[in-house]
């Protein structure tokens, strides 16, 4: 991706930049290929995450320590086009906060403004009944004293609309299949009866298709 001086890019074992002549640069050094790299205003800094054991990511800035940490499938980096990266999900700070990198208390991988002030989401919930239900959140993103992000906003349960779309999606597939097999029929009832008549304009081998 576009950084400053060249492209980011990420190598086995390295973070990588490729300058105007074609020739690589390691940036930083990591354990296997670094990945969701997204790039920062501040002088075109680039922010990744780094495999940190078995199942564990660490969130990576270059030139600056570890900023943050927590499990793979927990934790991800998104850039807005303003040049603020936001790290989403269950991130640990493990670093003093950066101007251009944001720890945001939302579930992993929620759409943020350019500033990370508006944030959009769903999740689902179990409800006292045991019933899981879908639930759509919209709100701003305010900072605490500590530089922590809390997610304020109003919650909507939307379980009927997500049920009726799900129906429509099952509804689609049972569809689809079941034309399918009726052009398969029709494909063999055609071949069968052109090969028993030996009627050699229908010997060419036909094709339906959907």
């Amino acid at each position: 991706m576009p950084a400053a001086a060249g492209i980011a890019a990420a190598d086995s074992g390295a973070l990588v930049r490729v300058d105007q002549t074609g020739a690589r640069h390691a940036v930083a050094s990591t354990s296997g290929v670094p990945f969701r790299l997204a790039v920062d205003g501040d002088g075109g800094g680039v922010v990744y995450l780094k495999r940190a054991g078995k199942d564990q990511v660490q969130v990576r800035r270059v030139t600056a320590a570890t900023l943050a940490t927590g499990s793979l499938v927990d934790v991800d980096v998104t850039a807005s086009h303003g040049g603020q990266v936001f790290v989403t999900g269950k991130a640990r700070r493990t670093a003093a906060a950066l101007a251009t990198v944001s720890i945001v208390d939302t579930p992993k991988g929620t759409p943020l403004s350019l500033q990370g002030k508006l944030a959009l989401t769903s999740w689902t919930i179990s409800a006292v009944d045991g019933r899981e239900r879908w639930i759509h959140a919209r709100g701003a993103v305010a900072q605490g004293p500590g530089g922590e992000r809390k997610f304020v906003g109003t919650v909507r349960d939307i379980t009927a609309e997500k049920e009726a779309e799900n129906h429509r999606r099952l509804l689609s597939a049972e569809l689809q299949h079941r034309i399918k097999n009726t052009l398969a029929v029709v494909q063999a009832i055609v071949s069968h009866q052109c090969v028993s008549r030996l009627y050699s304009p229908c010997v060419r081998r036909l094709t339906f298709s959907c």
